[in-house]
């Protein structure tokens, strides 16, 4: 799917915003409450098929314009039952607005009012057809308010709508909104939602990832303890480092099963195949399976104990040895080949990173993930040996290079329209300077598209043309009224 415009129509009752998303890296940037993360979010929510996200944005009307066709999200906007109008959502306390709207009266209010306002309604079209639904967003809040517990173990109910905080001893509590707020939206199974196939379908054609601005800390619902609920997120990353090297491992190994029992079949079944063969390019296929082995070694994907351990140092090859010597090279390179895409990943994590840092790099093992040592370079130093450095005592800046680094890199697959926000946060300006760059290279490697919302001109660099500015669409549209 390409992702070709954003369109909102009354967001805050006050800004209209048509966004060309056509290019492979957008910026948007603007000052704060101009709707910068909103526009994030907001593609991020409806290809997550997380429509609770609109029951309390203030809007009348959202579109994606896509090659597949053009999707719309509409509000109830009647006058008198506006939410611009009123600042009502489902979220809000049944109440009535006096004449003056300086009071507020709790205990009258018109329920049918709030039903309306719970209704978004969903359209799918294109030159070929017409899909539209009504989703009740009271329905998806019952399914969101029993999830609670389940993914927030740490909160107890204390009535319909409060949870107490566990780790607080009582003393914080929150309503559905602000554990909602608070704790980011769990992810609820799609056949709970009740959601047409159609909408299903769209939502399945773009894999979106959303790097957010708070990155240090991660929430972990499948953690059962409720005290470790939050973790360090750089330690979180170092450790799934390690599961994927050991996963690669893994995959390889099953591979090699595969070919080596099949080995002597097809060695005898396709004599004839291996009749015809250069010798001296044979020769230079072995040279290269030895160079992408030290390659692989370099960073523990493939161990010293590895079955390709043994080197292979062959000057003459005979008649005899070609057929073995050619199908062991096919068979080699395609196992070494499952290797290709976490090596690319994590060679590009480290040059970038080890690029950047000042008295310390990064290495890579599959014991223990990524890790830091001191890295002086002290010629009268007697101590040469390496200082092991806790993830957790990088400074705020380096943390945050390493975790959006990791999360670009190997959060998102191929084809991944990946939405970040605020990328500067912490960063030294040198760093944002580099950023583009870096991001550049990260998406080739992933084949991913980018939509940035930044305040910072050092991010932006001289990347203008792919800028969109909220802050001038809006004075545009003012100026031509």
């Amino acid at each position: 799917m390409i992702l070709k415009k954003l369109e909102v129509k009354e967001m805050f009752g006050i800004f209209n915003y048509s966004l060309d998303l056509s290019k492979d890296i957008t910026i948007i940037t603007a000052p704060n409450g101009y709707g910068k993360t909103i526009c994030l979010k907001t593609i991020h929510s409806i290809f997550s098929l997380n429509f609770m996200y609109f029951a309390s944005l203030d809007f009348k009307e959202i579109s994606l314009i896509t090659d597949m066709g053009d999707l719309t999200i509409r509000r109830n906007t009647s006058e008198e039952n506006s939410v611009q109008s009123k600042n009502l959502n489902l979220f809000d306390e049944d109440y009535s607005l006096n004449d003056d709207d300086d009071e507020v009266n709790f205990e009258i209010f018109d329920k049918q009012k709030i039903i309306e306002n719970n209704l978004i309604e969903i359209t799918l079209c294109n030159d070929e057809y017409r899909n539209s639904c009504v989703i009740d967003l009271k329905e998806h809040q019952s399914i969101y308010r029993e999830s609670i517990e389940e993914f927030f173990p740490f909160l107890r109910r204390m009535e319909h709508d409060r949870w107490v905080d566990r780790r607080t001893r009582g003393r914080t509590i929150y309503n559905l909104k602000e554990v909602l707020e608070n704790f980011d939206f769990p992810v609820i199974e799609v056949s709970k939602l009740e959601l047409p196939d159609w909408l299903k379908d769209f939502a399945k054609k773009q894999k979106t990832y959303f790097v957010q601005d708070q990155r240090l800390i991660l929430k972990d619902a499948s953690i059962g303890g409720r005290e470790n609920f939050h973790t360090n997120a750089i330690e979180r990353y170092s450790a799934k480092l390690k599961s994927k090297i050991n996963s690669s491992s893994l995959r390889v190994s099953i591979k090699s099963q595969e070919l080596d029992s099949t080995f002597p079949q097809r060695l005898v079944n396709n004599r004839e195949q291996y009749n015809d063969f250069d010798k001296s390019n044979l020769i230079n296929q072995l040279d290269h399976i030895q160079d992408k082995r030290k390659k692989l070694m370099k960073y523990d994907i493939l161990s010293q104990g590895n079955s390709f351990d043994n080197e292979i140092e062959i000057t003459h090859i005979e008649d005899n040895d070609v057929k073995v010597l050619n199908l062991y090279v096919e068979d080699t390179n395609e196992k070494l080949s499952t290797f290709d895409d976490i090596y690319e990943k994590i060679n590009t994590f480290v040059e970038i990173l080890n690029s950047k840092l000042i008295f310390k790099k990064v290495k890579i093992d599959s014991k223990r993930g990524f890790y830091f040592v001191r890295d002086i370079n002290d010629s009268k130093s007697k101590n040469n040996e390496e200082r092991l450095l806790s993830l957790s005592k990088l400074s705020s800046g380096e943390q945050h290079q390493v975790i959006i680094l990791y999360q670009l890199i190997f959060n998102s697959d191929s084809d991944t329209l990946v939405l970040i926000d605020e990328p500067e946060i912490s960063l030294h300006i040198v760093w944002q300077k580099q950023f583009m760059s870096d991001l550049v290279k990260i998406s080739a490697i992933n084949n991913s598209k980018s939509i940035i919302a930044t305040h910072s001109p050092q991010i932006i660099g001289n990347q203008w043309e792919s800028t969109i500015d909220l802050e001038d669409l809006r004075k545009k549209q003012v100026q031509n009224l």
